[in-house]
């Protein structure tokens, strides 16, 4: 269902795809929603907060990822640049 209630737009128990574009929709919250295989282009994230994601398969590409913060997280299979994360952890604290 989607509706309109003046400045805020809900979208309860859809399943229709949704396309938005050109929007501000700054302040959005996304809880207990299915995204996968949607695709992000040109899209501002930054100040965001993303907490029990599952990020499984995502590829990010030409990323800014200044001041990100990344803990708690199941890194297998992670590169970054081709390189695995895992590995490239294991040496650096071998110090």
């Amino acid at each position: 269902m989607l509706r309109a209630e003046g400045a805020v737009m809900k979208i309860d128990n859809t399943r229709d795809a949704l396309t938005v574009s050109n929007a501000d929709v700054a302040g959005s919250r996304f809880t207990n929603a299915n995204l996968s295989g949607s695709v992000f282009e040109n899209v501002n994230l930054a100040q965001g907060r993303m907490s029990d994601v599952n990020l499984a398969g995502m590829v990010i590409e030409n990323a800014n990822l200044t001041d990100v913060s990344i803990s708690d997280a199941n890194l297998a299979g992670m590169t970054i640049d081709g390189l695995l994360v895992t590995e490239l952890l294991r040496v650096y604290r071998a110090g």
